[in-house]
């Protein structure tokens, strides 16, 4: 596994066009550090746990301290848009973010298919909350509290019909309370469904002049 990958982001996307079927993990890097996104085959994709997103049912009110969920989201009258992974945590509850350094960093994987091409990176709606020298570990923290929202950019296949596409995603990492009990995530599988088209005005989703840059 390439724990300390430095490839050029527009390089890594170049590969996973020219290689659709590309076996190893190809990591992204921002800003010199490794982000924790990666892509795999559907034949790769080996988990107990899968969910068809947006989830039906609340876990975090059930009594989990975390849910997730993902969907697509097109722009009307062409072939792009987004995937989008939600995480929704309980209270004083939080998600390390994807470019915390070490294990504890929160990693999607996204399944290639025929159906679509990755066009840039997953990036937060909000940075997360930085704590320079956490009082337990000694180093810097990166944290996700309350519900937070990636966003990938994508570019659909001309001969795919957006409503009908699926894709599916990998997510590993942890949800920690700040008592520093910690549940892990393994091999967490979400099914996302196109869900809406991205009217701009007053749209959540990310433009040139909101998506939030991480800075390291």
């Amino acid at each position: 596994m390439l724990a300390n990958c430095k490839l050029n982001s527009e390089i890594a996307v170049r590969l996973v066009r020219l290689l659709p079927n590309l076996k190893s993990i190809v990591c992204f890097a921002i800003a010199g550090g490794c982000m924790a996104f990666s892509t795999f085959t559907e034949a790769q994709l080996l988990s107990p746990i899968q969910e068809t997103s947006p989830a039906v049912e609340s876990k975090v009110e059930s009594g989990m301290p975390y849910e997730f969920a993902s969907w697509i989201a097109v722009e009307p009258d062409t072939q792009t848009g987004y995937l989008v992974v939600s995480a929704r945590l309980a209270d004083a509850s939080y998600l390390y973010s994807l470019t915390q350094e070490g294990p504890s960093a929160t990693k999607l994987e996204v399944a290639v298919t025929d159906s679509f091409e990755i066009a840039g990176v997953f990036r937060p709606d909000q940075p997360p909350k930085v704590i320079e020298k956490d009082p337990v570990f000694g180093k810097r923290q990166e944290k996700h509290f309350g519900s937070v929202e990636f966003y990938l950019p994508i570019r659909i296949s001309a001969n795919q019909v957006p409503e009908d596409l699926q894709i599916k995603i990998r997510i590993n990492g942890q949800v920690c309370t700040e008592d520093s009990m910690c549940l892990p995530i393994r091999d967490h599988v979400l099914v996302a469904k196109f869900n809406d088209y991205i009217m701009r005005e007053n749209s959540r989703y990310p433009t040139a002049e909101n998506t939030t840059t991480i800075k390291r």
